[in-house]
């Protein structure tokens, strides 16, 4: 009876260090994987502000004055848009 007492105590000793393992196993992934989101949302943040910044000048380029028509130059946005694709 000894015996099977120490085997299933072994058993037990184990498990728990298999589950500990798994753990931190699972912390690293968890770790790493909010890291990556973090990084995301960075390259995104980017990204917005650039085409802001593109945008805000797009509307400023648009708002020269062209010299032949005597006016704002109506085909800026869509020279530069096609340009920007």
């Amino acid at each position: 009876m000894s015996e099977e007492m120490k085997k299933i105590d072994m058993q037990i000793k184990n498990k728990e260090l298999e589950i500990s393992s798994k753990i931190g196993q699972f912390d690293i992934e968890n770790k790493n994987l909010l890291e990556k989101k973090d990084n995301y949302n960075l390259q995104i943040k980017k990204i917005i502000e650039k085409i802001q910044i593109f945008e805000k000048d797009l509307n400023e380029q648009e708002t020269f004055a062209c010299e032949k028509i005597q006016t704002n130059c109506p085909f800026i946005k869509i020279i530069n848009k096609k340009t920007f694709e």
